[in-house]
């Protein structure tokens, strides 16, 4: 069981959720799906999570190159980019063996709004759809 995450969109900003006197859980799914796509990873010598150097797997690294891309123009080469991003910080769920594929769509449901979806299909399990849009509106 996983700290529950939750994504305000008005706010931009993720958060815990409480539960009745509590910190909310959950499987791990959603909230792993979120790190690993929301959190930054390192890239030409920029950010990056500083969890990374304690990882348990020398060289493991959390998080996606999504941020390099949130204030360009939503251009099919973007919007490519994008995709291979979510994908590339997505991928550990196949090596893990948590799910045999994930699918991500890259869809702008408003100009200013770049939006994902990620399906995830697991072993024993029915597939899991995941929905993010408005979280990355140009300011």
């Amino acid at each position: 069981m996983d700290l529950a995450l939750t994504y305000d969109a008005e706010a931009q900003a993720f958060d815990l959720v409480l539960g009745s006197n509590d910190l909310a859980g959950d499987d791990g799914l959603e909230t792993a799906v979120m790190l690993s796509l929301f959190t930054d990873a390192r890239a030409d010598g920029e950010r990056g999570w500083w969890g990374d150097a304690y990882a348990a797997v020398e060289g493991d690294a959390i998080g996606s190159t999504l941020w390099q891309l949130a204030r360009g123009k939503h251009t099919p080469q973007a919007l490519n980019q994008a995709r291979a991003a979510a994908e590339a910080a997505l991928a550990w769920l196949v090596e893990d063996g948590v799910a045999e594929r994930v699918m991500v769509t890259v869809e702008t449901p408003r100009a200013d709004v770049l939006g994902l979806v990620v399906e995830i299909h697991r072993p024993h399990d029915p597939p899991v759809r995941y929905r993010f849009e408005d979280f990355w509106n140009r300011q």
